[in-house]
């Protein structure tokens, strides 16, 4: 065997299921593209690829199960790990990525997977001990901070959640979600509002049209009672998106300090209506009448 050939080959690889993880098709397809027809992962990344596209590839499993209990591929171990998870099938996908870790030179998906895999069973504790495993094995995968921090943020450790922000930071530095989430976490902690705004502002001019981002703005101004800068923007956030039970949240708190009641209570009640999660549901009753 050319082991150059071997090693290059395998590079490839693991390079295009990184762009593929995170959602860069067009990217990956330049790693696969590299690779020769005879290289039997290629048929399997070409079919990730039209998965990203949103085209489904019907045997894709079926082949891979053939595939996987014959060779032990770590490759195709982990794509047929991402088969079942989208699936729900937990138990498959664990042995799969358990497959793919085992591998002589694990990849920092592997890991990265497997911490999905917990976060689907409710087991949020393993989760995190998996994603921080994942940030060691590649500093620069930064879904891994992104990932971690959230889990973090709903320990309500938004002190460890910003710390996990700053180290992705570090070698991502214009990453409009981290800076987002960083943003967010100062202002849980009840931080210096002046740094998250810093952020959230750099944030929106890397991603000026994300809802996400405008509403952490929305809410800097909220903190800092410029309660019509936060209507004007939480009123545009949820003109956009009617069925997002958090803008309303914000939009009825927002309306609440800024004196009307009214449409105060009418956003707070959709929100309920709209399922909110427990902790702001716990809130908004507060200010229902």
């Amino acid at each position: 065997m050319n082991t150059t050939r071997s090693t290059t080959a395998d590079k490839s690889v693991w390079c295009a299921l990184i762009e593929l993880e995170q959602h860069h098709p067009k990217d990956a397809e330049k790693y696969v593209s590299a690779l020769t027809a005879s290289i039997t992962e290629k048929i399997f990344l070409q079919g990730q690829i039209l998965q990203e596209y949103g085209i489904e590839t019907l045997h894709l499993q079926q082949q891979l199960d053939g595939y996987v209990n014959a060779n032990h591929d770590p490759v195709a171990w982990l794509i047929l790990g991402h088969v079942y998870y989208t699936r729900a099938d937990y138990a498959r996908a664990e042995v799969a990525y358990r497959q793919a870790m085992a591998a002589p030179h694990p990849n920092v998906l592997a890991y990265y997977a497997m911490a999905q895999v917990e976060v689907g069973r409710g087991n949020r504790r393993q989760a995190i001990a998996y994603l921080e495993q994942a940030v060691v094995m590649n500093l620069a995968f930064t879904k891994s901070y992104r990932a971690l921090g959230g889990l973090y943020e709903q320990e309500k450790d938004y002190q460890q959640a910003s710390v996990t922000y700053e180290r992705g930071l570090q070698y991502a530095p214009d990453d409009p979600a981290l800076l987002n989430n960083l943003a967010w976490a100062h202002l849980m902690l009840g931080c210096d509002i002046g740094i998250a705004y810093m952020h959230i502002r750099k944030a929106i001019i890397l991603a000026p049209e994300d809802p996400e981002l405008q509403d952490t703005l929305a809410w800097c101004y909220y903190l800092t009672q410029d309660y019509l800068q936060a209507i004007t923007l939480l009123n545009k956030i949820v003109k956009a998106q009617p069925e997002h039970a958090l803008y309303r949240h914000h939009l009825g708190m927002a309306y609440l300090k800024s004196g009307d009641s009214a449409q105060a209570q009418q956003h707070l009640q959709r929100a309920l209506d709209l399922g909110i999660d427990p902790d702001s549901r716990r809130l908004i009753k507060e200010h229902m009448p």
